[in-house]
């Protein structure tokens, strides 16, 4: 069902024939043709086509030579009997495929970023992407996950599968593919991933078989780290002995994404011993704040609280302990 190639080369050659080639000619209108074999080429010949840059030779039919085909030469070869017509000759020769494009895109960490890709079948077959990636510099929380973009509108929507391991493709058909990229949490600004993806095309009918494979880079850059900021504050700049100083820990989500698992641990400094602490307030999202490890009234030690909850993206609290002077 696929379209006849015209004005495309083809030619009869043998040792016997001067400069190795008897015959040439092009294709016409109907992908055919016809060439001579002359006496003194009787014995083993070949019939060679040619291909337009880029496309591939995917086969040929022996027709009535009972010939046996070079596929990296495009070359069908066979004893040629003298008054002898061979016929049903035929060379398949399909166009490239298109695998585009290559993608840079900036993300929060934390977030994910989403590369939109297309892949056009040049011919029958069916077409599997795999994808290697490559951490700069090597850091743990990065994942590529690939999927199906149904209405190739470039978005991942809801119900949208993941892209299967193989997916069969009619001549000129497209794929659509989302590769998310997800950056991980705190990695520093400026990180990077290498996401190289590639497309390998099996063809349909090709004998023998035939695969063909295009490759293109995806780039995700963490534009500003993502995570949670501490800042600590006490209420006097001197104390005396046997007074009281009370210190208070403020933990702001500055980021896009919510946090969660939080646990905020501090001690007491040096010539204080520990009084007393206490969640002083709570932020957006924290359902819930608790004293989790504290030493005893006048001993020295840890303190940790531990919040339940995520922290809303511009979410904003604190928590507090008053220690004595010694």
């Amino acid at each position: 069902g696929e379209a006849a190639i015209a004005s495309r080369r083809v030619r009869l050659t043998s040792a016997n024939c001067a400069g190795g080639v008897c015959d040439s000619t092009l294709t016409d209108g109907a992908g055919a043709f016809e060439l001579w074999v002359p006496f003194v080429a009787s014995g083993s010949v070949g019939v060679e086509a040619t291909n337009t840059s880029g496309w591939l030779s995917t086969g040929a039919a022996p027709g009535t030579t009972a010939g046996t085909y070079d596929r990296p030469n495009d070359r069908l070869a066979f004893t040629a009997s003298a008054g002898v017509v061979y016929g049903g000759v035929q060379f398949g020769d399909v166009p490239p495929n298109l695998w585009v494009a290559a993608s840079a895109l900036g993300v929060p960490g934390g977030t994910a970023a989403y590369h939109r890709h297309t892949f056009t079948a040049g011919s029958a077959g069916s077409v599997s992407v795999s994808a290697v990636t490559t951490p700069l510099p090597p850091a743990p929380g990065w994942g590529l996950t690939l999927w199906r973009d149904l209405d190739c509108d470039g978005t991942l929507d809801l119900g949208e599968p993941a892209l299967p391991g193989s997916v069969p493709l009619a001549a000129g058909q497209s794929l659509c593919v989302i590769a998310k990229h997800q950056a991980p949490l705190g990695a520093a600004a400026g990180s990077q991933e290498l996401a190289t993806l590639t497309a390998t095309f099996s063809y349909s009918s090709a004998a023998p078989a035939l695969a063909a494979s295009d490759a293109l880079d995806d780039v995700t850059t963490i534009t500003f780290a993502n995570g949670l900021v501490i800042t600590k504050s006490v209420d006097l700049a001197n104390a005396t002995p046997g007074s009281f100083l009370v210190y208070t820990i403020t933990y702001t989500n500055p980021g896009t994404v919510p946090l969660n698992n939080i646990v905020i641990r501090d001690a007491t400094p040096p010539w204080t011993t520990f009084s007393s602490a206490s969640c002083a307030a709570s932020g957006s999202g924290i359902t819930g704040c608790s004293l989790t490890l504290a030493p005893a009234a006048g001993a020295t030690g840890s303190v940790q609280w531990t919040l339940v909850g995520s922290l809303l993206p511009g979410g904003s609290g604190a928590v507090s302990f008053r220690v004595r002077v010694e």
